[in-house]
């Protein structure tokens, strides 16, 4: 299931979240989902890649849109089956509208990391989790508000979210995420353990950073 907002608030920060239907089992899960923004420059906003270690592969993140379009969430499952979920969203102009701070500033924060539990996390119990990385994640369409100069491409290419051990989101992604990307996920915690998060830009630049869970025992 998709939810998007018929008439964005915000063309550059067009609030998306991805349900699944079904539970992440050793058996049958969604190994993937892909976001596709019809009508932006660059379609492809990027691939989750998940593991029966979320135990529901949903996802919430925020997406540039260029202008009115449909926005398609495609899953794959581990056998290879594909579903689709479709919503039409009414907005413009995403991929250029300037930063929100300043190119100095916006620079000067980029890699800088939060991790925030939601809620009570229980051992081996469903559990929410949100992730965001400070990055401007310029499109190469945008300018620079006092030089009028064209700012170039400069974008997360890719996050890689772990616990202890297990992979438990993988982020591939292009110009149509919005900056400071920020994911909200799930995740079944096996006890105390850190959360390793590794992300890098298409300028090959890496940050790097972890936190230490914190899991109460099983009711």
């Amino acid at each position: 299931a998709l939810e998007a907002p018929y008439r964005a608030l915000d063309a550059a920060t067009v609030p998306i979240t991805v349900t699944s239907q079904i539970a992440q089992t050793q058996d049958r899960y969604i190994k993937s989902l892909t976001l596709i923004v019809d009508e932006n420059p660059a379609p492809v906003v990027g691939t989750f890649h998940f593991s029966p270690a979320n135990g529901i592969a949903s996802v919430s993140t925020r997406v540039r849109v260029n202008a009115y379009t449909d926005i398609r969430a495609i899953a794959e499952t581990n056998n290879g089956t594909l579903y689709m979920a479709v919503a039409y969203v009414k907005a413009s102009g995403g991929c250029s509208a300037p930063a929100s701070s300043d190119q100095e500033l916006a620079l000067s924060r980029m890699g800088k990391m939060k991790l925030k539990q939601l809620g009570a996390w229980k051992q081996n119990e469903l559990a929410e989790a949100q992730f965001q990385v400070s990055h401007p994640n310029y499109s190469g369409m945008q300018q620079d508000q006092v030089s009028q100069l064209w700012i170039p491409a400069l974008y997360v290419r890719s996050i890689e979210l772990s616990l202890g051990e297990r992979e438990i989101l993988r982020f591939e992604g292009d110009i149509s995420i919005s900056e400071n990307p920020t994911f909200r996920f799930f995740v079944k915690p096996q006890g105390p353990e850190t959360l390793h998060a590794r992300v890098v830009d298409s300028d090959d630049k890496v940050f790097e950073q972890s936190w230490p869970i914190q899991v109460e025992p099983s009711s």
